[in-house]
């Protein structure tokens, strides 16, 4: 078996799109909603950002990854927040089209990247914990194409 020399650049290269990313802090922790459900969409960076999350301010969450297929300009995207380890827990589901978030009609070819920013992501009231639960995912009607879930912290000073 002969190793040609392009292989080793390869595996550099894969090494580096999956692990330098999260070495440098530039990244969320965050799961598949369903790991055993083979998203279409795959997300590689979750970044919220200023974080944690001022309660007098507000964040922007952006996500990052490659889509195996053309995402439609039908498509919406679905944030919902959790706080469950508050007194009384809520939970809050806002949807925005896809052609509000990122730019529509963008060709995406098999395994190309993709990028897109939810701004001002947060509501007062999602402001008022500790630490919310966040999922966020792309629906094309019913079906998910792209599922994240990951933590978000809240500081500051709560308003009386």
């Amino acid at each position: 078996m002969t190793i040609s020399h392009g292989q080793p650049l390869l595996l550099l290269l894969l090494v580096s799109l999956f692990f330098v990313p999260a070495a440098l802090g530039s990244s969320r922790v965050f799961r598949p909603c369903n790991i055993t459900h083979p998203y279409p969409v795959s997300v590689r960076t979750v970044d919220i950002s200023p974080h944690p999350v001022d309660r007098s301010g507000n964040s922007n969450i952006t996500i990052a990854g490659y889509a195996g297929i053309q995402i439609p300009d039908g498509a919406t995207v679905v944030v919902n927040v959790s706080a469950p380890f508050l007194v009384n827990p809520y939970v809050s589901i806002k949807t925005y089209p896809i052609c509000d978030i990122t730019e529509c009609r963008v060709t995406v070819r098999l395994f190309s990247r993709f990028a897109f920013t939810v701004p001002n992501a947060f509501i007062p009231e999602e402001l008022n914990g500790l630490l919310n639960i966040v999922t966020l995912s792309i629906k094309v009607e019913q079906e998910k194409i792209m599922c994240v879930v990951f933590n978000c912290v809240v500081t500051g000073r709560r308003s009386t």
